[in-house]
């Protein structure tokens, strides 16, 4: 069964060449990181900067918009959440539901 590639019983795996020396670096050494420091990081950050500096107005909208979406994320079910305290208050107290109650939650759902 060794020909279509499943080992069999007394077969090992070969580890690669130099595997022994990569395991010793740890996990960061798996996923390609550096294992030195920047020699300069400060003017590296600074060229960054500059060659990034025509897009300024992207990368300004850009991180607006990941602020706002993660605002959304938190937001968003906390104020469904009272939407639905409303409907199962309703429901449980046998009152009934209170819509005008539940229509300006669920407008500012749409707001927001």
């Amino acid at each position: 069964m060794s020909g279509d590639g499943w080992l069999g019983e007394d077969e090992e795996v070969e580890q690669p060449a130099g595997a022994g020396a990569r395991s010793m670096t740890g996990r960061w050494g798996a996923a390609g990181m550096p294992l030195e420091k920047s020699k300069d990081f400060k003017n590296s950050t600074r060229r960054l900067g500059a060659r990034l500096a025509p897009q300024r107005l992207g990368l300004i909208a850009v991180m607006l918009l990941a602020v706002s979406s993660v605002t959304l994320l938190v937001i968003a079910p906390k104020i469904l959440g009272s939407a639905t305290n409303v409907i199962v208050d309703g429901v449980t107290t046998g009152k009934g539901i209170d819509y005008t109650k539940l229509h300006n939650i669920l407008f500012v759902v749409l707001v927001v």
